[in-house]
């Protein structure tokens, strides 16, 4: 009886709060540019999205050998490793979260300061499901995506078809990081 129509999101497909950066990278010594871009950024706490098992265990003992507070979360893991991993970043334990889109469905952190796309992801789907981990609840957040020169037209196509204006960035240099 006197049903009514309610639109959760209008016109705008992704999170409202959160804010897209686009950092471009020459492609080469791709962590390095993470690293940096993590000093310049300087979230309490983050989510590191990567395509693929492998990068996820590279990026995230790559970050730990420099002393970065890291764990990652993926299909190889078995779900205590996980539920472990989860919960340190819950209980703000843990500062930086490597994770593959499959083993991150789900994923509720209402706090989290920012999500990084370390590899570019190759849909809007994609792009709005790793974004959406941060800014919400109607707070803000910040998405960083870090993309190859090269893919620049392609970051591009994703970043419109998913309705997200994205800021472009160079990457830091070492004075940046002094700054």
């Amino acid at each position: 009886r006197d049903p009514e129509f309610i639109a959760l999101s209008g016109d705008a497909v992704g999170a409202l709060g959160v804010t897209h950066y686009v950092y471009f990278v020459s492609g080469v010594g791709r962590a390095n540019d993470l690293a940096r871009i993590l000093e310049v950024e300087d979230p309490e706490s983050a989510i590191i999205f990567c395509n693929t098992k492998s990068d996820v265990r590279y990026v995230t003992a790559f970050l730990q050998r420099r002393g970065y507070d890291a764990d990652q979360i993926s299909g190889d893991l078995t779900q205590p490793a996980r539920e472990k991993a989860m919960a340190r970043i819950k209980a703000g334990k843990l500062r930086f979260l490597v994770a593959t889109d499959v083993a991150a469905r789900g994923i509720d952190l209402p706090n989290l300061d920012l999500v990084i796309h370390a590899d570019m992801p190759t849909n809007p789907d994609t792009l709005l499901h790793r974004s959406g981990r941060t800014g919400r609840a109607g707070r803000k957040g910040v998405c960083v995506l870090i993309v190859p020169v090269r893919r620049y037209p392609a970051a591009m196509r994703v970043l419109g078809f998913a309705n997200a204006q994205g800021t472009a960035r160079s990457a830091p240099t070492a004075a940046d990081i002094e700054a």
